[in-house]
């Protein structure tokens, strides 16, 4: 059996109940009031400290991760801790009353030989590359739906579509959303030439923004082939998880988040948690909100004006 110090006990106790149960059950959250309500099961909501957790119809609550692995699992001692900390003997998790109906996935309809919206949104809005618009459109991660929006695209490491992050194109009205049935594990990515080291983001426009820049300062328009980029979909490290175990090779992560508090503290725990695993962990994040502010700051700053919509096409044409 596992021994454990007093300072590992305290820590599993201060365990983010959110991001905990994103990695253990898949759950997602959305912010309420001063806490976190549970999509999957809106009766289970996590306080504002992001320990402490309520399950209402359940009738039951506790202080911490801790308190869940016991009150809703029936865990023993080292059993809860080896399931939150990852060390120690694996723990098979009987959970009959999570269970809920599987839904199928399919990506949305594309739209028959259109693409121009997504291309004018990704382009002229968004300011990503071209070239890279046309190649990730050729590779079938990115298309056009039958609504006009934009579809990003996730693959398994068989190459079969897991995953679809569907976003609206009209810049009057945000639209964004996860596609029915996707399994984040498998979130957008892009591959590169070197293995060994990925880049990291929360969002594909982040990712692609990052992937333009590389393009803009190397003033070379195959720059953005050379690294793998991956986006989270969020701000769990599930699909990280999953592509670092279909990608071995890899030896360095650049974590990319955004930079807000959220994103702050959330690449300061996975640093720790990859560097434990023996993985060489950087922070990059962007200067500015996050990489797509950070993409349109650089065009203005380099003689674009972004309110001049003929420099600003004339300059990412070039590109």
């Amino acid at each position: 059996m596992s021994v454990y110090t007093e300072k590992q006990i305290a820590e599993v106790r201060q365990t983010d109940m959110v991001g905990f149960l994103e990695r253990l059950e898949g759950f997602t959250f959305k912010r309420v009031g001063s806490g976190w309500r549970c999509i999957e099961h809106d009766s289970l909501v996590v306080m504002s400290d992001r320990c402490g957790w309520f399950w209402n119809s359940k009738g039951v609550g506790g202080a911490n991760a801790f308190d869940f692995c016991q009150k809703i699992y029936g865990m023993s001692f080292p059993a809860a801790m080896a399931t939150i900390t990852g060390v120690g003997e694996t723990v098979t998790i009987e959970r009959p009353l999570f269970k809920k109906e599987e839904k199928s996935f399919a990506l949305p309809q594309k739209a028959t030989g259109k693409f121009n919206r997504v291309f004018a949104y990704l382009n002229q809005s968004r300011c990503i590359d071209k070239g890279i618009i046309s190649q990730l459109m050729h590779d079938n991660k990115i298309y056009q739906d039958d609504k006009n929006n934009a579809v990003f695209v996730g693959f398994d490491k068989a190459h079969v579509a897991k995953y679809a992050s569907v976003r609206g194109t009209l810049t009057d009205k945000t639209f964004r959303g996860d596609c029915q049935g996707s399994d984040k594990r498998f979130s957008f990515s892009t591959t590169g030439s070197v293995s060994q080291k990925v880049y990291v983001f929360e969002s594909p426009i982040d990712l692609l923004s990052h992937a333009t820049l590389a393009n803009l300062v190397t003033e070379n328009s195959e720059a953005w082939k050379k690294h793998n980029r991956l986006s989270l979909a969020g701000t769990s490290d599930g699909a990280l998880n999953q592509y670092l175990k279909d990608n071995p090779d890899i030896k360095e992560i650049i974590f990319c988040l955004d930079n807000d508090p959220t994103g702050r503290r959330k690449t300061s725990e996975y640093m720790k948690k990859y560097e434990d695993k023996g993985f060489i962990c950087r922070n990059k994040p962007s200067k500015n909100k996050d990489f797509n502010d950070d993409l349109k700051a650089y065009i203005g700053n380099n003689d674009y004006s972004l309110s001049n919509k003929s420099n600003k096409k004339a300059m990412l044409i070039q590109h």
